[in-house]
């Protein structure tokens, strides 16, 4: 169902450290922007020709708004990241985070919304070059505030409903899809977080995702210069592919752009409160979904599960021939037994894999 890996395309990250936040609402920016253009004043001008000195104040004033207003608007639809240039992982995940056709109208209709101030600055700046009387220059300086505020007023909407799309955004988990990743999955309380804790080299990070109610745990190795990310999916990757609904499934489907190998783990001791026959058929299905993803299967809690217990869940391994589980380990996280082994099956997994592809 779902290709795997890393796509060789190099996109960018993530990265919303520079990200400005539009305004709650746009009388924010505008009444900002006038009372910086109140703080021209009459006597910064110097010339003699009282209509003209009223002239170049009108216009400062105009030009003071118009520069406060578009910085502002250019400063968000700028800083917003673009979708089309990131990495297909978090392309997938901000697909079901936010309604893109909205998020990209609203960019759109903010840039656009620069390019009618300018336009608007500039005509009633000419305006105010043709005026005979004080009288009119003021009432062209009202017509600039008025016209402005109508277009802000306008995309009022448009800024409130980037807003909620950018306070989402920054909600997504801060994962570098270039680092290899070993996916950890398996039904609940088989020990999937125990075995990311035994093996990383620091305590794992929380990270949230969109439709878990859980959250991503991310556990970080070092091998010599090489780095690797192991990460648990609570919520995902531990029940049958087959009831999940199209948006937890797309959700899923983002993993395939950063699985490089799956650990599956099972419990043959059933302690977990699931029978080895219901995850088994999660095994099958998230091998079916991820056919391309080589895969180690691991018997945990092995100095509990009896010896018939264990040689039965093999021998139903061994009947499924499941293509692309390569090996089946048996382990107890609990006591340290052969942990650290599968982790190195599991880099040379990655290392044979990127041989592979190159």
């Amino acid at each position: 169902m779902f290709p795997a890996g890393n796509t060789g395309i190099k996109m960018k990250k993530l990265d919303l450290s520079g990200m400005v936040l539009a305004p709650e609402a746009y009388t924010e920016i505008l009444k900002a922007a006038i009372n910086r253009g109140r703080r021209v004043s009459f006597k910064s001008v110097k010339n003699r020709d009282m209509l003209f000195r009223y002239k170049l104040v009108a216009k400062k004033r105009i030009d003071t708004v118009t520069s406060y207003i578009t910085r502002r608007l250019k400063r968000i639809y700028i800083t917003t990241p673009f979708i089309n240039d990131l990495h297909p992982f978090y392309k997938e995940l901000i697909k079901v985070t936010i309604c893109l056709d909205e998020f990209k109208i609203s960019l759109a209709l903010i840039k656009r919304s620069v390019e009618i101030i300018l336009k608007i600055s500039e005509e009633q700046k000419n305006k105010i070059n043709k005026a005979q009387s004080v009288e009119e220059i003021r009432r062209y300086e009202k017509q600039f505030i008025a016209r402005t505020s109508s277009v802000l007023k306008k995309l009022d909407k448009y800024l409130k409903s980037l807003r909620k799309y950018q306070i989402a955004l920054s909600k997504l988990p801060d994962i570098d899809p270039y680092i290899d990743t070993i996916v950890v999955a398996g039904p609940p309380n088989v020990g999937k977080s125990s075995f990311i804790r035994y093996v990383s080299r620091a305590k794992p990070e929380v990270r949230e995702y969109p439709f878990t109610t859980k959250n991503l745990v991310l556990g970080h190795i070092e091998k010599g210069d090489k780095k690797i990310q192991i990460i648990d999916t609570p919520g995902l990757l531990d029940r049958p592919i087959s009831k999940r609904n199209r948006i937890e499934l797309r959700a899923i489907f983002a993993l395939k752009y950063l699985a490089r190998v799956i650990v599956f783990i099972l419990d043959p001791s059933e302690t977990c409160g699931y029978p080895i026959t219901y995850q088994i058929n999660v095994l099958k299905e998230i091998s079916a979904s991820f056919k391309e993803v080589p895969m180690i299967v691991v018997l945990n809690k092995i100095d509990v599960a009896d010896e018939e217990k264990i040689s039965y869940v093999k021998n139903l391994l061994e009947k499924l021939r499941l293509g692309n589980v390569i090996e089946v380990n048996e382990i107890s996280v609990k006591e340290g037994i052969n942990v650290h082994e599968t982790l190195e099956k599991a880099i040379r997994m990655i290392g044979a894999r990127l041989m592979l592809t190159r």
